[in-house]
């Protein structure tokens, strides 16, 4: 808006109302006049202090945002009205199923009792190291189906319950989700937790997005510096523990550039030792991953544990026992337990899928969600999966899984078009 010396005047809107009361009283007239004038910045009074007749008898009036200045003879008062709060901008770009203990991951894996001990602690002893610690980002890597994300599940679970000595904030990403297949949400996400976990911070937290509306459409470094880092430096020091950020399945983030500039701006973070804040990262050790990870700058401060080179007997062993303790389970709870043979299954069943697994998690558990399906016959979904046979080359990566992935869905779509399918077969 310019005015006629050509000075340009930002963020101020004037509105001037006058209303003219004229009364008949002894030949004298009242006048009042009512000015109201709503500018940025103004100052903030109580609401109960506003001039009652500011907007009397009016009807379907919306105002977003603003300060309104009421003059009503010698008394001036001002009150502002806020648009969209922190709260509301922040939670508007929260990834709600993108946290660890996010209703919408329905039963989400984790590992099982007695199973993937080892690198269970060695992690964890990793996070919970009290002396001078060089490593500031975890990567925990290995195969589809090695059991990553139990393992993160797991893991976080258990530094939760860990109380006031540590904070987590945690983001899965999932290619089929598109709230969590990208970074967009990915730091609102983080801060909406670390509010949760230190209530203290909220509202340096909340201020600095109100101050900058926007800030989510910022650079991914930027946000995070901003919300978390800068933010997490200036609590005061009894506030200011741990802080772990556990990142699963970063390879289905969708895009390279976006994987990889997350990993640069993790170690760009982690150089600065001063910053109470580690990285768990778990992913598939793809070449774009990998070769972020072995940049100079993020080499010197990480801690690589790859699941693929757990021996395959240690691993075999552990798929054992998780067969074990499901067979047992099915043969206590199932509908339809008192149709099993007493000796079901034979051990030389439980070998076949151990082996057919080749030291992947996925596999056993698939086949065991598909003999436990409630209105089927275990003995008989046993035979099936025992009888699937994977066609050309049975040395390839999971040739078993696709084969009973590929029965799985066979099944599904017959029952789709037909009732003819055998009830003992589905899934």
């Amino acid at each position: 808006m310019s005015n006629g010396s050509g000075n340009i005047v930002q963020n101020s809107l004037h509105l001037h109302i006058a209303r003219s009361e004229s009364r008949s009283r002894k030949d004298h007239r009242s006048h009042r006049t009512e000015c109201i004038s709503i500018q940025d910045n103004a100052r903030s009074i109580p609401p109960s202090h506003i001039a009652p007749s500011m907007f009397n008898r009016s009807k379907n009036v919306t105002i977003n945002g603003g300060s309104f200045q009421v003059t009503n003879g010698n008394s001036v008062y001002e009150h502002r009205i806020n648009g969209p709060g922190g709260l509301e901008l922040l939670t508007k770009r929260v990834a709600h199923t993108a946290f660890h203990n996010s209703a919408q991951r329905i039963d989400p894996p984790r590992c099982h009792p007695k199973t993937r001990e080892g690198v269970l602690e060695n992690m964890f002893e990793w996070i919970m190291r009290s002396e001078h610690r060089d490593e500031w980002i975890l990567w925990l890597n290995g195969a589809a189906g090695a059991g990553k994300s139990a393992i993160m599940q797991s893991l976080a679970e258990r530094c939760l319950a860990c109380g006031s000595l540590i904070s987590i904030a945690s983001f899965f990403f999932f290619k089929s989700d598109a709230t969590r297949n990208n970074v967009s949400g990915l730091v609102a996400t983080l801060a909406y937790q670390l509010i949760k976990a230190i209530p203290e911070v909220s509202n340096d937290i909340l201020q600095t997005i109100e101050r900058d509306p926007l800030i989510f459409d910022q650079a991914i470094e930027s946000q995070l510096q901003q919300l978390i880092v800068h933010l997490y430096l200036n609590l005061p020091a009894h506030l200011r523990r741990l802080l772990v950020v556990f990142i699963d399945g970063l390879d289905e983030c969708l895009g390279h550039i976006q994987q990889t500039t997350l990993i640069k701006v993790f170690g760009d973070i982690a150089q600065k030792h001063s910053v109470p804040i580690v990285f768990v990262v778990a992913s598939r050790r793809e070449r774009q991953i990998e070769a972020a990870f072995g940049k100079e700058h993020v080499t010197g401060v990480l801690c690589t544990i790859p699941l693929d080179e757990l021996s395959l007997a240690q691993t075999s062993s552990e798929i054992h026992l998780y067969l074990t303790d499901k067979f047992d389970e099915i043969k206590k709870t199932h509908p339809r337990k008192q149709d099993l043979p007493p000796n079901w299954p034979q051990e030389s069943s439980i070998e076949r899928i151990v082996q057919k697994s080749s030291g992947q998690f996925i596999y056993a558990s698939v086949v065991m969600n598909f003999v436990s399906t409630p209105h089927t016959l275990p003995s008989t979904q046993l035979s099936i999966i025992e009888n699937i046979r994977p066609r050309g080359a049975t040395d390839r990566p999971f040739a078993n899984l696709d084969a009973l992935y590929k029965y799985i869905f066979h099944i599904r779509k017959l029952h789709c078009v037909s009732n003819t399918v055998p009830r003992d077969a589905y899934v």
